[in-house]
């Protein structure tokens, strides 16, 4: 049995060995389990399984499991033809753990980088993170932004407004609402400086940013140039967007810092940043800004330390403005900035900070006035719906602004009513600019596709009576080209690409001309009569007009005629050096009757001989011609009645015309359908039966140089009263109307009032007036002195201070400045020489009378003479005004002070001495009194 058994084990031994193994590839291991499995047999004669035998192993090592298994692996021996296969295997694993170091540090580095907040963290603050930091600096209630010191890029800030915020020279920041994109456009380019278009973060021009959805965070488009222009050049400008010009950082790729700053000195913690700068930038211009949410592109670096030190000197001025603005105290803040080229450090934006609670109560809100309605509705206990509907619809974040199409303002939702097809708009377009300059840029205005045009669009109030105006003007134009029988185009919206060739080959600047063709009559037609579909053509050079001939006989001046009544207007133009000779004198106008499409009879002169070359800019004539007209055989058919009118319109830009221009004879022929808005010359308008227009037919005409200088009747003047003098007439106290209780100063009393207008004119020549006392005759008589008293004065004080104060011309002041003896003696004199002459006026007299302008009443403007009448009939006025004079007394004083200087001169002399004791009296109701006056 034991030799059985011996041999069996034998056996089983010899099967299990491996045969013709190579020593390197023998396992130890293996071995090592076959001799185990050999003594457990030999001893127990039990053969155990592979696991009981690495227990056993294990224990007969006395090693620990995980320690067994790596040194077994460890001293296992491979194949060489499987290590390629395992080397492959450790590859991938070294990539997964690679990557999960990646994603590991990416993590942590977002982390880092991303600023948290809670959801509903800022609502009690005054100041807020993110899109609206910007308005906050705007809005500060006890600051204003001209007083802050901070480096932001030139920006359009759309909120409730459209602010433009830039830094001046000095430092300090400056915000305007007078601003537009064009502008913004010409700042930014003005800024450029070289241009590298081999790199793409060059081509960067603008950054665009807006809300997101989380409030601290903004989203970012990067705008290249041509985009940037397109959007500027159209007013584009997106509400709740902040358009900011683009920073370059050094060295190529986009760069920013984030600041922690920690304003309170009592805190232990210390100032930090992280240079965070992208790595990936070629091939997507969007690519040139940093992305804080996509980690795998950036690097990121700690800085502190003295490196933070220009960081945080921007960071200390910020705090400081908003703690004084809103009455605050900021513990922590996080800033972005962007460092230029020249190491200029920008402000771009906040993503948080905290704020000390205990100063949240006693702190202020924003400029209510500039803050969004939201705020105001909550206290407001209106009860108008469309009010709450608007109020809601800005708080749910809906679009509250709309651009015009027009004009590209803003205008809220409300306002903008007005829906006009895109059609009407580029019909507005194209004629308007035919016509005028404008002043606003339309160049937005383009049609892509036909589909375009039947669109709507919507237009503020200003536009749309802009755009209907037009459109009257466009019906008016055509129903004028109707009547002149001038053909008729659909305006289009497209430009001929020829006008710009042509352009070139023109003058800067044309005349325009205008030429009327106007059959009124056909004589001596019995060799037509017996005709049939007759009509009359009009060929002017090449333009040819066809009107139909009804054979009605009528009769005018008792000779026979068909009325025709046919016009045709035709527009040409010359250069400003050129005139009309040449064409004039070429057969440019042929008239023919046709049977049909027979000539039957034509004209073989030239019809517009006799019409002058040149003519001044803004006249115009006309010309009445008998027309013969011949067949082929030379004998006469017809005479035709023809008017030719011509008129010099005006000059005009090359550019103003959109049509096609045919030069013959040193003139430019347009085409045959062209027409503008320039109304007929009055002189043309007799023709057609109208009355001359005069001046007066649409209104007073007014001259631009007398618009504040009216002129007055001498009935106007008498219910003038010139309320801006302070030498008005107050009620007295005790008088109708006036309260005993009020006092008054000495410039409220009534002035004194003298009792004659001759004593006025005494007082003038400096004689002192008294009154004296009452005779038995009971005449009233006036003691003259030469001593003024001061009631006296007052009157005439009064009188010269009002009269001198008032504009008057150069001989109006010589005038006053002499006695009015002159003033009479010249018109004597003129009296005299009218009479010498027996009715001849001389060349000067007829001057002045061709210059006299009339007004309405009758009365000269512009004569010397009437002019020094007018100015002392407003003099006598006056003083009536002061001496409460009817109007017939100033009438019975002229007339004495006539009839006094033409005796003789008025020639009192002055002495103090002899004067001071004497006297004179005077009789106020003879006439004689002031002839004695003299002696």
């Amino acid at each position: 049995m034991k030799l059985q058994k011996d041999h069996e084990l034998f056996l089983t031994a010899t099967k299990t060995q491996p045969l013709l193994q190579h020593p390197k590839l023998f396992d130890t291991e293996q071995q090592r389990k076959e001799e185990i499995n050999k003594s457990i047999i030999l001893a127990t004669g039990v053969e155990l399984g592979s696991e009981e035998i690495q227990e056993k192993s294990q224990f007969f090592y006395g090693k620990r499991p995980e320690t067994a298994q790596k040194f077994r692996e460890s001293k296992t021996l491979t194949d060489p033809r499987d290590r390629g296969y395992l080397s492959y295997e450790e590859e991938i694993q070294n990539k997964i753990q690679q990557e999960e170091m990646q994603l590991h540090k990416h993590k942590n580095l977002k982390l880092k980088l991303t600023v948290t907040s809670a959801r509903k963290q800022y609502d009690n603050s005054p100041i807020k993170p993110g899109f609206y930091f910007f308005e906050s600096l705007i809005k500060a209630p006890r600051v204003h932004i001209n007083t802050l010191s901070q480096n932001i890029p030139e920006s359009l800030y759309y909120t409730d407004k459209l602010y433009y915020l830039h830094t001046l020279p000095s430092g300090k920041v400056e915000c305007t609402t007078d601003f537009f994109g064009f502008k913004f456009l010409q700042v930014v380019e003005s800024l450029r400086g070289e241009i590298e278009e081999t790199n793409i973060f060059n081509s960067a021009a603008a950054i665009m940013r807006g809300r997101a959805d989380a409030e601290q965070d903004m989203q970012k488009i990067v705008l290249d140039w041509n985009q940037f222009q397109v959007k500027m050049i159209g007013n584009e400008t997106i509400p709740s967007s902040l358009l900011q010009r683009f920073i370059k950082s050094p060295g190529g790729r986009p760069a920013v810092t984030r600041l922690y700053y920690f304003a309170n000195v009592k805190s232990n913690k210390a100032n930090y940043a992280y240079f965070v700068k992208r790595l990936d930038v070629e091939g997507n211009i969007q690519k040139c800004v940093v992305n804080m949410s996509k980690p795998e592109t950036l690097e990121a670096f700690k800085m502190a330390g003295s490196a933070l030190k220009p960081f945080e000197a921007e960071a200390e001025k910020i705090v400081a403005y908003l703690n004084k603005g809103y009455n605050i105290r900021i513990q922590e803040i996080i800033l972005d900035y962007l460092r230029d080229k020249q190491g200029t450090i920008w402000l771009c934006g906040c993503k948080g900070f905290k704020i000390d609670e205990s100063t949240l109560p006693n702190s202020l809100e924003p400029v209510k006035e500039w803050w969004p309605q939201t705020h105001l509705a909550e206290s407001s206990d209106s009860e108008d719906e469309e009010l709450q509907k608007k109020i809601e619809e800005k708080e749910k974040g809906l679009i509250s602004f709309v651009h015009c199409k027009l004009c590209r303002l803003y205008y809220p939702n409300y306002e903008l009513t007005h829906l006009v097809s895109v059609r009407m708009l580029m019909l507005y377009k194209v004629h308007v600019t035919h016509r005028l300059d404008l002043p606003w840029d339309t160049s937005h205005l383009k049609v892509a596709t036909s589909d375009m045009l039947s669109q709507s669009v919507r237009i503020c109030q200003f536009c749309y009576l802009l755009v209907t105006s037009e459109v009257e003007l466009m019906k008016t134009e055509e129903k004028m080209a109707q009547a002149l029988n001038v053909p008729k185009k659909e305006l289009g919206h497209e430009e001929d690409s020829r006008l710009a060739v042509q352009l070139q080959f023109l003058p800067k600047q044309l005349v325009q001309w205008r030429i009327l063709l106007l059959a009124t009559n056909l004589y001596d037609f019995k060799g037509l009569i017996n005709c049939s579909n007759l009509s009359l053509s009009f060929n002017f050079s090449g333009h040819i007009t066809t009107f139909p001939i009804v054979l009605t006989v009528s009769e005018n001046y008792g000779e026979p005629c068909i009325a025709l009544g046919s016009t045709r207007m035709h527009f040409l133009f010359t250069a400003q050096e050129k005139s009309l000779k040449d064409f004039l004198n070429s057969n440019s106008l042929e008239v023919t009757i046709k049977e049909g499409k027979k000539p039957m009879a034509a004209s073989r002169e030239n019809s517009l001989t006799g019409l002058p070359i040149s003519l001044p800019v803004g006249c115009a004539l006309y010309q009445k011609k008998q027309v013969l007209l011949f067949d082929a055989k030379g004998s006469v058919k017809g005479n035709l009645s023809l008017i030719i009118g011509l008129s010099c319109d005006k000059n005009i830009p090359s550019k103003k015309i959109k049509v096609l221009l045919e030069k013959k004879q040193n003139a430019y022929i347009p085409e045959d359908h062209y027409m503008t808005t320039d109304p007929l010359p009055k002189e043309w308008m007799e023709l057609f039966g109208a009355e001359a227009l005069s001046d007066k037919t649409f209104g007073e005409h007014i001259e631009e140089n007398e618009f504040y200088s009216p002129h007055l009747t001498n009935v106007e003047l008498r219910r003038m009263e010139d309320v801006t003098s302070p030498y008005n007439v107050a009620k007295a106290p005790g008088s109708f109307g006036g309260s005993k209780n009020l006092k008054y100063s000495k410039t409220d009393l009534p002035l004194p009032r003298p009792e004659s207008c001759k004593a006025i004119l005494m007082k003038n020549k400096g004689f002192h007036i008294r009154k004296a006392k009452k005779q038995k005759s009971s005449i009233p008589r006036l003691q003259i002195d030469l001593n003024v008293p001061d009631e006296a004065k007052a009157v005439f004080h009064t009188v010269s201070d009002y009269l001198s104060s008032r504009p008057v011309s150069a001989n109006v002041k010589r005038i006053l400045e002499s006695p009015l003896n002159s003033e009479f003696s010249t018109k004597r004199k003129n009296k005299t020489t009218k009479q010498r002459t027996k009715g001849q006026s001389s060349p000067s007299t007829r001057r002045s009378h061709a210059s006299t302008h009339y007004d309405s009443s009758g009365s000269s403007l512009t004569s010397p003479a009437v002019t020094r009448r007018l100015q002392l009939e407003r003099q006598m006025f006056m003083i009536s005004q002061y001496a409460n004079i009817s109007a017939e007394d100033i009438q019975k004083y002229k007339g004495r002070i006539k009839k006094q200087n033409s005796n003789r001169e008025l020639e009192i002399k002055k002495d103090d001495q002899s004067s001071s004791g004497e006297s004179l009296n005077l009789d106020f109701k003879s006439e004689t009194d002031v002839n004695n006056l003299d002696k």
